[in-house]
């Protein structure tokens, strides 16, 4: 059985302020379509950069009758705390436009949301960069039947990845989503049965951020975790 899955890039518009989040949607993109990154076909692949907030939010409304989704975002990001008290990230779509955590949530049975943005509560200053590469398409065949042998295995439910810890800055020079990348291609000795998990991800991801950044993982209460990478 193959599996119904969809991604969706956002990377923000702001005009030539971070040339870099272009670069990141490349390698997003690149790394998802390897059999390393699950082998993901073209057509699988959204980019909401540039869309208002209503086509986001309306694109990623339309993902609820696929079985996974996933939702990369890069750019600028701020916290914002509700009337209870909890805390949410924003992200900015452009200059004018911005999409709280919450709406991210295509709300089908599994998906995955990575910010890497920071997470101040005022001001926020981001630049990403990366390059990956992409291998075979009979490789790539048999790594999608195995990442989504991964996914079945895992509960419902969203999972969240956040670039930085609560009203922390991310790294201009050292993107989280390079350093995720790096990860995965180079921390093959964690894989477990050929998978590297998302938590693993993001804890080896930290080897490649400067140390002041600490990137947050939160997967809920979970015994099976969702894949990042799959090796062939």
């Amino acid at each position: 059985m193959q599996l119904q899955r969809k991604a969706f890039l956002i990377g923000g518009r702001y005009e030539e302020k971070l040339p870099g989040i272009a670069a990141d949607m490349r390698a997003w993109r690149e790394f998802l379509t390897s059999p390393l990154g699950g082998g993901w076909y073209q057509d699988e692949i959204e980019d909401l950069s540039g869309l208002c907030r209503a086509d986001v939010i309306n694109a990623l409304g339309s993902a609820r009758e696929f079985f996974y989704a996933c939702v990369l975002f890069s750019g600028y990001g701020r916290v914002v705390k509700d009337e209870y008290g909890f805390t949410w990230t924003h992200i900015s779509l452009n200059d004018e436009e911005e999409v709280s955590e919450l709406d991210l949530n295509p709300q089908n049975s599994r998906c995955l949301i990575v910010l890497d943005c920071c997470r101040k509560v005022y001001e926020q200053t981001c630049t990403r960069a990366l390059d990956e590469a992409v291998q075979t398409k009979e490789a790539s065949t048999d790594a999608r039947v195995r990442y989504e042998q991964a996914i079945l295995k895992c509960e419902e439910g969203p999972t969240t990845v956040y670039a930085t810890e609560l009203d922390k800055y991310a790294d201009d020079r050292r993107s989280f989503t390079r350093a995720l990348i790096q990860a995965a291609h180079r921390n093959t000795d964690v894989y477990a049965d050929g998978i590297l998990t998302m938590p693993d991800a993001v804890r080896q991801s930290q080897a490649y951020m400067s140390p002041q950044q600490i990137p947050v993982y939160n997967g809920g209460r979970r015994l099976h975790h969702l894949p990042f990478a799959v090796l062939g």
